[in-house]
């Protein structure tokens, strides 16, 4: 599955606006899916963002895992779209396609 044109503009905001909140992108070993986080003082992991741009087709995984997607949360288990500024459900919040127009 290719990720369409609409879901590379989506990305590229992604991450800009991680990159103006100050979050760090964190190394990509094996593959992994590209991830942003803040921390608070004591070097606790506080703010996340996990980009996933092609779906995963695994045995048992949950409705909505094999879409291009990505994920935002704010402080613990805040789940909410950086689009829209709307809070979500963790269900909802882990699995925000990235192939729609946002704006």
């Amino acid at each position: 599955m290719s990720l369409s044109q609409e879901g590379k503009n989506n990305i590229r905001a992604l991450r800009g606006w991680a990159k103006s909140k100050g979050w760090e992108k964190l190394p990509n070993p094996r593959g992994r899916p590209e991830q942003w986080v803040s921390k608070t003082a004591d070097g606790q992991q506080f703010n996340n963002l996990v980009i996933k741009p092609s779906g995963s087709f695994q045995g048992d995984l949950v409705l909505g895992s094999g879409i291009p997607r990505f994920s935002c949360r704010i402080g613990k288990g805040n789940h909410f779209n950086p689009f829209t500024a709307e809070k979500l459900t963790a269900s909802a919040g882990q699995h925000i396609p990235l192939d729609k127009r946002y704006w």
